[in-house]
């Protein structure tokens, strides 16, 4: 019989690990999946799911942090003389050795890269070691973990498989959409770089402007920002799709909350925020990764087509296309992979 136990910690590590239990379901009824949260034990639970306790106990809201790090190990200790592959999700791969310790397994790893630029350590490397498997989203570090003789495999872009379909277009007319993707944390400083290059664009180019304001910033701090800056405030008559728009001398920018559907219908992403760039690679839309740039820059790039062909290269070779939970799903029901070398190294 198949035996999961998932292990998830982080937000988004969350989302994709129940599309792998549904997709998993789907294809095979009888399979059996619990599941464990690092960062919020018991929620599962509450989502009606199977989740691991501690023997002759369970987790209880607003425990300390200590306890409930106790209650967790007693819970993975406990799943040591069942018969089940571990699967962790999480980007803190030095989990693996408690995690080998508590339950007596060597967990199939799925890190979930959510940077261009992530760091490998050399204890990162050793940690890595206590894990069966790594199914990486990332084909650079899937090359760099079997250069030391890891077992890796490329799954494609999960990241892109958190989106749904648009549920709406945009009335953007003949015009191509060009998306800006801020970083929530950078809000302020990404959104003023942005209304400089939509002003410089629009001196000649028939282009519909569109900015996705992130979760936890209110619309009112872009409308500040655009005032201080000469840009007049204006609503939008696409009602709630729209929550305004920004103009200056001719030049519009919207402002909308819909990313997922930004990310689908826009011909070019402009993206300061790392996970939106690796998911329009994923969604196969034209995307500039910004780094260190002015806007003068960013310009001359967007008009340059042979220097975005090999920038979206590059990003499509290394972050690949949705279809990773597929991937995934086969993988752990029937040790099914597309990649040769990895199933004569590494399968059992």
């Amino acid at each position: 019989m198949n035996c999961f136990l998932f292990v998830t910690q982080g937000e988004l590590e969350e989302k994709l690990s129940l599309k792998l239990y549904h997709k998993m379901k789907e294809a095979y009824p009888e399979a059996e999946i619990l599941f464990l949260s690092i960062d919020n034990p018991g929620r599962w639970q509450k989502k009606g799911l199977m989740e691991i306790k501690p023997p002759h106990s369970s987790f209880e809201d607003n425990i300390s942090k200590f306890k409930r790090l106790t209650l967790i190990h007693s819970a993975l200790a406990s799943r040591r003389k069942f018969e089940e592959k571990v699967v962790f999700w999480g980007d803190n791969p030095s989990f693996l050795l408690p995690l080998f310790l508590l339950t007596g397994k060597k967990a199939i790893y799925i890190p979930v890269i959510k940077s261009l630029r992530p760091s490998l350590s050399f204890w990162h490397t050793v940690f890595f070691r206590f894990s069966s498997a790594v199914l990486a989203n990332d084909y650079e570090l899937v090359r760099n973990l079997r250069r030391k003789n890891i077992p890796a495999y490329f799954v494609g872009n999960l990241l892109a498989d958190l989106l749904s379909s648009s549920a709406f277009l945009f009335s953007h007319g003949r015009k191509p959409i060009y998306a800006l993707f801020p970083r929530e944390e950078k809000f302020s400083s990404d959104l003023k770089f942005f209304l400089d290059v939509v002003e410089k664009m629009s001196r000649g180019d028939k282009t519909y402007f569109i900015l996705t304001i992130p979760r936890k910033i209110k619309t009112r701090e872009a409308r500040e920002i655009g005032e201080k800056r000469g840009w007049h405030w204006r609503r939008s008559l696409e009602g709630d799709i729209m929550e305004g728009y920004l103009e200056k001398e001719g030049a519009y920018l919207n402002l909308t909350r819909f990313r997922g559907e930004a990310l689908q219908q826009c011909s070019l992403a402009l993206s300061t925020d790392d996970i939106s760039t690796i998911q329009a690679t994923g969604m196969g839309r034209k995307v500039l990764p910004i780094f260190n740039l002015n806007p003068e820059e960013v310009v001359s790039l967007i008009r340059n087509p042979q220097y975005l062909f090999e920038c979206n290269q590059h990003l499509s070779s290394r972050y690949g296309r949705r279809g990773g939970i597929e991937k995934i799903s086969a993988y752990l029901l029937q040790g099914i992979v597309e990649d040769e070398d990895f199933l004569k190294k590494f399968s059992k």
